[in-house]
């Protein structure tokens, strides 16, 4: 029975059959009179949707709830349907969900699932006492207080990617807004223009700064309790990251692939030099004298460059003011798991770094779902690895 039992959970991979139940649901739909496609309905974001009816459909339109709109026809009985639901129905979730089709006159009931949108917070905004995080897929915002507890989802913008705190209060950068908005207890209050395509947000002495990516990437200074733009500075190359040590800004960018030193003087930006890379830095951390970047393929400027060598997860803090390297810390590493040369299984992709209180950097690696302390050279990493918990996004010392 239990070798029965094995092999019929494995026949239907063995037989190159796991996909057989979408494949037959795709062909039936194609088979019958009237069909949509995508069978997913999302409320929370545009969704374009095609229907098919007989080879000489000439007009259809489409029904969800009290909303309905006619197609635009592609030919051969093919119209498409360009929709933004966000305010209809957010109450229905995970279930078959009616629409209504109607071809030429002649109206037909299908079934799609409206998709519930999961959470998937990726940055942490750092307070002095508390914390902050985003989701850009469900457009909402948690605190986070100094001893764990989490607030309730908050409304936060139209996809929200970073936040940060000023003077008490909390601020959030959206993807799709044009502005900077507020956390008030009445809701947001919108702040500084700065365009769509912010990438990161940070606070830094008694301004914000905001990285945005948009048709020229810049990276700009507020005041006035994040009410106005004081100074903005091109960069060049598409922004990855932004950290800030003190009154100095880093700029992590690909393409090509640099660090941006950057100080604020006043209400001023200057920029005061640049790092090129051979690959780009993907994550960063930075403070008064030290800046950490997270990159694949980092050789010392000062030495001759090996040329042929292994492509590889690397730390590598460096100096501040000039740049250069101080430590090179390669974090891949073989465990008793793995039995050929070459093989890894730790410290694999560095997502997110951060400075605790003691001045040691915090590491999480989305590779190996491992979260790491490096203290200052010389002393043993601490590793935990928490496999239960997925792929780690960032990681923080609150309190």
């Amino acid at each position: 029975l239990m070798l029965a039992g094995r092999g019929l959970r494995t026949l239907p991979e063995s037989e190159g059959l796991t996909e057989l139940a979408p494949r037959l649901l795709d062909r039936l739909a194609f088979a019958s009179e009237v069909s949509i496609g995508p069978p997913l309905l999302r409320w929370d974001q545009p969704q374009s949707f095609f229907v098919r009816g007989a080879e000489n459909a000439a007009q259809a339109s489409l029904v969800i709830g009290d909303h309905e709109q006619e197609g635009v026809a592609l030919g051969h009985g093919v119209f498409r349907f360009d929709l933004r639901l966000e305010e209809e129905g957010r109450s229905t979730w995970d279930e078959a969900f009616p629409i209504e089709l109607v071809v030429d006159g002649a109206r037909h009931t299908q079934h799609v699932l409206a998709v519930r949108p999961l959470a998937h917070p990726s940055r942490i905004g750092l307070g002095e006492d508390r914390a902050c995080i985003v989701s850009e897929e469900t457009d909402e915002v948690r605190l986070i207080e100094a001893r764990g507890a989490l607030s309730e989802p908050l409304a936060a913008g139209n996809g929200p990617l970073d936040c940060a705190f000023l003077n008490g209060s909390t601020f959030i950068a959206s993807r799709y807004d044009s502005y900077i908005t507020r956390l008030e207890a009445g809701g947001l209050v919108r702040g500084a223009e700065i365009g769509p395509g912010a990438v990161a947000l940070e606070r830094a002495g008694a301004h914000l700064v905001v990285l945005v990516q948009g048709m020229a990437s810049e990276i700009l200074l507020l005041g006035r309790a994040g009410t106005q733009v004081v100074a903005r500075l091109a960069i060049e190359g598409s922004p990855i990251d932004l950290a800030v040590g003190g009154d100095t800004l880093f700029v992590a960018t690909h393409s090509p692939a640099r660090i941006h030193r950057i100080r604020i003087q006043g209400e001023a930006l200057v920029q005061e030099g640049s790092l090129a890379l051979s690959m780009p830095a993907f994550a960063l951390a930075a403070r008064e004298l030290e800046l950490v970047i997270a990159t694949t393929d980092f050789h010392d400027p000062r030495t001759e460059n090996r040329g042929n060598h292994f492509i590889e997860d690397q730390l590598v803090w460096l100096d501040a003011g000039t740049l250069l390297p101080l430590r090179i810390e390669p974090t891949a590493r073989r465990t008793a798991r793995q039995d050929h040369a070459g093989d890894v299984d730790r410290g694999l992709s560095p997502i997110s770094l951060a400075f605790d209180a003691e001045g040691a950097l915090l590491v999480a690696f989305a590779g190996s779902f491992e979260l790491a302390r490096f203290p200052r050279a010389g002393l043993p990493v601490y590793r935990e690895v928490r496999e239960e918990l997925g792929m780690p996004r960032a990681f923080v010392a609150l309190g």
